[in-house]
């Protein structure tokens, strides 16, 4: 029976022990590294004293219900290892390589499901990116296409339009043209009409003279003066030479001259006995006086039309003008200042030697054409300027360049320019001359007008004496500042800052911020604003 419980317990024991072993899987190094270390300090006596607790435990076993008993410790469980003749070692599993490997390679996994997932992250954003390009690229050609077309339709529209104001202006224009037509043939019919009433009271006029003369015997088979045709058609005969010999534009207007004939020439209508009869030889003035007329109205259309004598006003197109325009500005934004200097004192020289003065206010005592004269040459058929001898054009100013072979040559554009701002001055100067209307209603005298000249001239002086002291004080100051800041900056002054700071603000005023210390004694200055430094009050009258 003993033996039976002791193997019971052995098993049991070992039971027990696998268990504890089992537990203490990863406990391993610790047991082994004890194991020689128990043998030696436990013997037999004790593990008979061990063998009957066992039994006394396994009474206890049998006799209760089973119940889960404590663990013995480690130590105890290795000495009974060490005690038990017939005890096998069991070797223990460790099982925690295994599951690092399985850890890793589940995390490893993990690791690479992850990196494929970013990568098809990163594919697809990459695909919608390269989508969302093409998209774009092709709504951009849409558009572009859109736009094209929308320009080209507005292109048409705009070309349709045109079209339609071309015609309406084409018809238009044929209109005018037939109107015009119409207006000429109708004139020339008048014209052919006067001329026939013209030759018919002539003529009626010789029969009159022919029947009131009587007849002579010596004369009796000669022909009468009078009796000969009447050349009748010889304005319309010389206009029309002049047609055929150069057209005639629109612009020509043809205007008839009738012949003055003096009252003594013309013959009243009385009775035939009250007046003697007129001699023979008053016809043919007549007829010298007509066709005297003739020939000066056909040489001054062949002086006007073939000859072109009188030069015609050429007119630029808008585009041309503004290219000339813009070459001009450029050639004056390119020029220097002493440049410019020179060639306005050789214009005011010019001026001088061709109207003899000697300076522009002398200008005030030139005597203009005579307002009759003007008038009629604008109005009337009056004579006009001779073209050929001109006081002066841009011919003298070029030649007197060649001849004084100038250093600085300029377009025509510009030296007309110059010309028409002088003139411009002169007028300016000749216009301050003349009498203005008093406050009473009534033109200055020539001592008003000395009077209010000379003022103004002082005053002029004045502020061109101002003008000119505040350049010289800028030149003056600047030149000063220049060298001082150079001085200081080659010595490496501490005050350089303060003098450069100097410079900089008398550089930003400039000549026209430049006090002058006579100005408020020389000018009498109307002050139009006063400043008022008042205390803050509520209302403010």
């Amino acid at each position: 029976m003993s033996e039976t419980q002791h193997h019971v317990h052995v098993h049991i024991e070992q039971e027990n022990i696998q268990t504890a072993s089992d537990m203490d899987l990863f406990d391993d190094d610790d047991m082994e590294d004890t194991e020689s270390q128990t043998r030696s300090q436990f013997d037999t006596p004790k593990y008979v004293v061990l063998q009957e607790a066992s039994a006394m435990d396994l009474d206890d076993a049998t006799s209760q219900p089973p119940t889960r008993t404590a663990l013995p410790d480690k130590r105890e469980k290795r000495v009974a290892d060490s005690v038990l003749p017939n005890k096998r070692r069991i070797k223990e599993v460790d099982y925690s390589e295994t599951l690092r490997e399985t850890v890793y390679s589940q995390k490893e996994l993990i690791h690479n499901m992850q990196t494929q997932v970013e990568k098809q992250k990163i594919e697809h954003e990459q695909n919608m990116n390269e989508m969302k390009q093409q998209w774009e690229t092709t709504l951009r050609e849409r558009q572009e296409q859109l736009a094209k077309a929308q320009e080209e339709i507005e292109l048409a529209q705009e070309q349709v339009q045109r079209e339609a104001e071309l015609c309406e202006k084409l018809a238009q224009h044929e209109e005018e043209l037939k109107r015009k037509t119409n207006e000429e043939a109708e004139k020339e019919s008048e014209l052919a009409k006067m001329e026939q009433r013209f030759s018919r009271c002539y003529r009626s006029q010789n029969e009159d003279v022919d029947m009131n003369i009587p007849t002579v015997p010596g004369d009796a088979g000669q022909p009468s003066p009078c009796a000969k045709p009447w050349p009748g058609t010889s304005c319309l005969d010389a206009i029309k030479r002049i047609k055929r010999t150069q057209g005639i534009s629109h612009r020509v207007r043809l205007v008839s001259v009738a012949s003055e004939v003096d009252g003594e020439e013309v013959p009243q209508q009385h009775s035939s006995k009250d007046v003697p009869p007129p001699p023979q030889h008053n016809a043919q003035p007549a007829m010298m006086m007509e066709d005297a007329i003739v020939r000066g109205v056909e040489a001054a259309l062949r002086r006007v039309l073939i000859d072109k004598e009188f030069p015609l006003t050429k007119k630029h197109s808008p585009r041309r003008k503004k290219v000339e325009e813009k070459e001009l500005r450029q050639e004056k934004a390119a020029e220097k200042s002493y440049e410019r200097d020179f060639l306005l004192g050789e214009v005011r020289r010019l001026f001088k030697d061709i109207f003899s003065i000697s300076q522009d206010s002398d200008f005030m005592l030139h005597d203009p054409a005579s307002h009759e004269d003007v008038y009629a040459y604008e109005y009337e058929d009056g004579p006009g300027p001779n073209c050929k001898h001109l006081a002066f054009d841009l011919k003298e100013l070029q030649r007197r360049g060649d001849q004084e072979s100038w250093p600085f040559r300029r377009s025509e554009a510009y030296f007309r320019e110059v010309l028409q701002d002088h003139y411009k001055h002169l007028h300016t100067v000749w216009m301050a001359a003349q009498p203005k209307v008093t406050a009473k209603g009534g033109l200055e005298t020539p001592e008003e007008v000395e009077q209010r000249l000379i003022t103004k001239k002082d005053e002029a002086l004045k502020v061109t004496h101002q003008t000119t002291c505040q350049k010289n004080k800028y030149l003056r100051r600047f030149t000063v500042l220049n060298h001082l800041v150079k001085y200081k900056t080659n010595g490496n002054k501490e005050d350089l800052p303060a003098w450069q700071w100097l410079q900089r603000l008398v550089r930003m005023l400039g000549e026209g911020g430049m006090s002058l210390e006579e100005r408020n004694i020389e000018n009498d200055i109307e002050t139009v604003l006063r400043v008022k430094n008042m205390t803050w009050h509520h209302v403010i009258e």
